[in-house]
């Protein structure tokens, strides 16, 4: 039976750094806002940026996408393609190739 997954942080970030078993250790520069410069013209795109979360009380397989809106709740920018994770029950994740 699949247990859907409960979101409980998301942080925004230009970089994650992980360890030798690839778990992350650090968020850099975590972003509070993202603005376009006045002179760049649209349709923007911004800087890679990237989107630590942690999620709880999943088990199963699910597909994981990211929009960015701006204040008028307009998708500015999207995850290309989703993000396939398995949760199993004793608590790991696998991520899909």
């Amino acid at each position: 039976m699949a247990i859907t997954p409960r979101l409980t942080l998301a942080v925004l970030c230009q970089h994650v750094d992980f360890d030798r078993e690839k778990r992350p250790f650090s968020l850099i520069e975590p972003l509070f806002a993202v603005r376009k410069p006045r002179e760049e013209p649209w349709p923007f795109t911004p800087a890679e940026m990237m989107l630590y979360v942690q999620l709880e009380d999943a088990v199963g397989t699910f597909k994981f996408t990211a929009e960015m809106r701006n204040e008028e709740n307009r998708i500015i920018a999207k995850t290309k393609t989703p993000v396939e994770l398995t949760f199993t029950a004793r608590g790991t994740v696998q991520v899909a190739a």
